[in-house]
């Protein structure tokens, strides 16, 4: 669903602005607002100015040009225009504004008849700096504005300097620039000491964290939230500069569903007006430092500058000074770790738009060629630049072998989208289908980007490549993933009957299918056709030799259990393993005493499900199982309102249904808390609503608490 983005209140900036408003009060005053381009200087000034006018002082604006040649006090001229109202009202003025009327020509009905024209250019020059001054001074309480200082001409420069010297009374200036394109740090154009009595605030604006890119980012699309990952990801693209984050929503690089805020598929384009800010700084660099600016936009992430220079292939006394420029005009900025990478995202994509494709091939095989002579191989690194370098048979074997080592650790957020570009590769072998399909399944099981992985599965199912004794598996972890989202749950039970039969020859995985076909948590399948599938995964336990599978069969088996009222089936859990000698062996720790947990708040023991909560939450954050997290967050939610810790609580349930809105069994059990509580506020339509998205009224498609999901991971 399309929806129009709203014009934003200034998000983030409410103690700068409070500062700007005390400054400009207490006048005369020189007010400083620096910042890189986009930081938000001219929005901030924009505020000030409407929250100013028209009940404050006058205020005048000028905007510097980035000009070849600028006018002479273009900006300063510009601004005065502005004054005519206020001046009109002012009476006889000092004889010596009378030089303005060539120069502002919209105010010579209003200024005494020229003078003699003095012919010592320094002289007139001098003489105008005074006409101007005493139109500030005649004007009364006055803001002037000067915008974009760092491409003022040498004129406006000195007469700001000669105005502080000796200001009005009532006169406040305020300039914004940008440092990096300030020469030698002095916006002023000289060393600058205020005089007495004169007011002197430098306020340098620093990008948004990323709790106020979620302020801003779900201000300019209208909605309520947007989540903490989306937030995530928006920072990581834009740095938190305003400007930018601004330009990336309102190009359509956020997908909005309803309330629901994604980003967007696909590739993401530069927005104009950053690209051609980035095309201008970067056709001002020497060769040699548009060199190394484009082996940093292949190489994509922050590296040493000597590790960027051997990719640009500048040795010798060539990479030092390259460096020193591109750091100086802040097209790459130093970590302070001894790397130094771009501000954001999207101007190294700006940069890396403007190369050829040869040119790209080139940096790329030079920056895989240098990453395999490391140790330990950055298996992730070497696997996209082979990509990028189209040397297929490097990218196949360092793609896998990165995706090995992330499921290794857990990290499904690195192995799932690496395995789904594996698996696009056209000419694949059947074996090498097979082998990715079934950790691609692996990696969506750990993680929580469902849909995507989801849809692959799918497709491999009906992949001729894809071996009969894979099919069945990749059925399976399909099953497992389609049942935590919406409208999907009585296709992944489906998917799950037919995987039984298609693991006849590995009664492991069976029991795995069983064990989830048995959860009394899912759909409205009464519990006389649960049982038998219970008892068959209940049998496997015993007969499971694997250490891993066996506690993993145990998982599913106990909230199940006590779900159905035997009261003794939490006893299964204290043969486990008290240290797990794999990450495996702990993710499944992790899940049993969540399930347990889950259904012990169900069935009232509340006390021994805090506890069980507790062991699996901290089993699951040591071992990076986000899924298992997930739900046992809103378990924890449901058990703060059955024991009535309530403080805080609607705030930490919407902030949780934000961020898991796709996990049908999580959000229904926050819809649920939400909605009971709203109910004891007496907030009606708020109750509806979320009772009403637990799926209650679609039993047969939804799941009845977060644990179900949580037990089929």
């Amino acid at each position: 669903m399309s929806r129009d983005l709203v014009p934003t209140a200034l998000v983030g900036r409410e103690d700068e602005l409070s500062r700007l408003r005390l400054a400009i009060r207490r006048m005369p005053a020189l007010v400083q607002v620096e910042g890189e381009a986009g930081v938000g200087k001219s929005r901030l000034v924009r505020e000030l100015v409407e929250s100013t006018w028209p009940h404050g002082p006058a205020v005048l604006v000028g905007y510097c040009q980035h000009l070849r040649e600028p006018f002479i006090l273009g900006a300063v001229l510009e601004a005065l225009r502005r004054a005519r109202g206020r001046l009109a009202r002012c009476g006889e003025l000092n004889p010596v504004t009378s030089v303005l009327r060539t120069a502002v020509p919209e105010l010579a009905d209003l200024l005494p008849p020229v003078p003699p024209e003095i012919g010592e250019p320094v002289f007139n020059r001098h003489l105008l700096f005074r006409a101007i001054r005493e139109v500030l001074v005649a004007v009364g309480p006055t803001l002037l504005v000067i915008e974009d200082l760092h491409w003022a001409d040498d004129g406006t420069l000195q007469f700001l300097r000669f105005l502080m010297a000796d200001p009005p009374p009532e006169l406040a200036v305020l300039v914004t620039y940008r440092r990096e394109d300030v020469p030698w740090g002095m916006p002023l154009g000289a060393a600058y000491r205020p005089g007495a009595g004169v007011t002197a605030e430098i306020l340098a604006l620093e990008p948004l964290d990323t709790a106020r890119v979620r302020d801003l980012a779900s201000a300019v699309l209208g909605v309520d939230a947007v989540s903490a990952e989306f937030a995530r990801v928006l920072h990581e693209h834009t740095a938190g500069l305003p400007f930018v984050l601004e330009e990336v929503l309102r190009s359509g690089l956020a997908a909005l569903d309803g309330s629901d805020v994604r980003w967007a598929s696909g590739p993401v384009e530069v927005p104009v007006l950053l690209r051609e800010s980035v095309a201008e700084r970067l056709a001002a660099l020497s060769p040699d430092a548009g060199r190394l600016v484009r082996a940093a936009a292949a190489f994509a992430i922050p590296a040493a500058v000597e590790v960027l220079g051997a990719v640009a292939e500048l040795g010798g006394d060539r990479l030092r000074p390259a460096a020193d420029e591109v750091l100086a005009c802040a097209l790459l900025h130093d970590l302070g770790d001894g790397t130094c990478a771009f501000r954001h995202v999207l101007a190294r994509q700006a940069v890396y738009g403007t190369m050829s494709s040869i040119e790209r091939k080139d940096l790329h095989r030079r920056a895989a060629r240098l990453l395999a002579t490391m140790e330990p191989r950055p298996l992730v690194q070497l696997a996209e630049h082979s990509r990028l370098a189209c040397h297929r048979g490097d990218w196949l074997a360092y793609g896998e072998a990165a995706a090995d080592q992330a499921l290794a650790v857990s990290d499904a957020m690195t192995a799932s989208p690496l395995l789904r570009q594996l698996l696009a590769e056209p000419g694949l072998s059947g074996a090498e289908v097979d082998r990715l399909a079934v950790k691609l399944g692996e990696a969506a099981l750990l993680g929580l980007d469902v849909p995507s992985s989801a849809a692959v599965l799918k497709r491999l199912l009906v992949d001729g490549r894809l071996s009969a004794g894979a099919r069945g598996q990749v059925r399976m972890q399909l099953g497992l993933l389609l049942s935590r989202y919406a409208n999907a749950v009585v296709e992944g039970r489906a998917q799950l009957e037919v995987a039984v039969d298609e693991l006849g020859g590995r009664p492991d995985l069976a029991a795995k299918c069983m064990s989830a076909l048995a959860q009394p948590f899912i759909g409205d399948i009464p519990l006389s056709s649960l049982a038998p599938w219970l008892r068959k995964a209940e049998a496997a336990i015993d007969q499971c030799e694997d250490q891993e599978q066996r506690i993993s069969l145990i998982a599913n088996v106990v909230g199940s259990q006590v779900a159905v009222g035997d009261r003794h089936a939490d006893d299964r859990l204290t043969g486990l393993p008290a240290v797990p000698r794999t990450v495996g062996e702990q993710r499944q720790i992790a899940r049993a005493h969540c399930n347990l947990g889950d259904s012990l708040t169900m069935t009232g023991r509340l006390a021994a499900a805090g506890e069980h909560l507790r062991v699996g939450v901290k089993a699951a954050e040591e071992c990076g199982a986000l899924y298992v997290l997930s739900a046992a967050r809103s378990t924890r939610i449901r058990l703060d309102w059955f024991t009535g810790a309530w403080d805080g609580l609607v705030e930490r349930a919407r902030s949780l249904l934000v961020e898991y809105r796709e996990l049908t069994a999580v959000a229904s059990e926050l819809n649920l808390v939400l909605g009971q509580l709203a109910l004891v506020r007496g907030e009606w339509e708020a109750a509806r609503t979320h009772l009403v998205e637990t799926g209650v009224r679609t039993p047969r498609r939804r799941s009845r608490t977060s644990r179900s999901a949580a037990a089929r991971a």
